[in-house]
């Protein structure tokens, strides 16, 4: 059963039928002056992947899950160091997990 959250023959029409499909709007470059231009319409089929419970994937989403708690259990100053070790358009967080991950 599709659920819409308006009429879906129009320009406004998004929602999802059956939790397999989805389609909303989504801005363009606001700089257009067509106003056709200005929305971009998606269509997404939605696939769900059964959860694989192999030991290595198990590992490696428990080493995740240890590596999230580390950085929260940072103090500020600790984090500001890893503010300083992020390179380009790396986030401290992010160069966090990627040590922890590498080193544990």
């Amino acid at each position: 059963m599709a659920i819409l959250d308006h009429p879906l023959y129009g320009t406004e029409a998004v929602g999802r039928v059956k939790s397999t499909v989805t389609f909303f709007p989504r801005s363009a470059n606001p700089l257009c002056t067509d106003e056709g231009e200005k929305v971009w319409y998606h269509l997404i089929s939605i696939t769900y992947r059964k959860e694989s419970s192999s030991e290595s994937r198990r590992a490696q989403k428990n080493k995740f899950q240890d590596a999230v708690i580390a950085w929260y259990a940072l103090t500020p100053t600790e984090k500001s160091y890893w503010e300083g070790q992020a390179t380009g358009l790396q986030t401290a967080y992010n160069a966090f997990l990627s040590n922890y991950l590498l080193t544990h």
